[in-house]
């Protein structure tokens, strides 16, 4: 098994992480930890052979996420793009996020336009 960094975010967090860099921020992930969130977070962990940490990180990631588009007027954008990758993410060879890359391209453009 392939040792990963330990501050390297995997999975979905990669996904969170991507739109806020675009934004030219440096924290990213969801709102309000709700039930999608944490259930997506928990998923995660199981397929990525992760910990409690991990677990928590991802919630975290999420909820200053969904804090900085509230803050930007972007919460459509983001619950769109969240929407997508929880909706269509699935467990392969140890990451979780959509097998596609090309399936939440368009909701991901949107949200990194309105982040701007």
């Amino acid at each position: 098994m392939k040792d990963r960094p330990r501050n390297q975010p995997q999975g979905k967090a990669r996904h969170f992480v991507a739109a806020a860099a675009f934004a030219g921020t440096i924290a990213a992930t969801m709102i309000g930890c709700g039930n999608g969130a944490a259930d997506f977070c928990t998923k995660a962990r199981n397929c990525e052979r992760g910990n409690d940490a991990d677990e928590q990180a991802c919630n975290l990631r999420y909820e200053e996420s969904a804090k900085l588009a509230d803050l930007r007027n972007c919460s459509v954008e983001f619950d769109d793009y969240e929407n997508c990758v929880q909706d269509n993410s699935r467990c392969k060879d140890h990451t979780y996020n959509p097998q596609n890359d090309a399936t939440c391209q368009k909701p991901h453009d949107r949200l990194t336009s309105c982040l701007k």
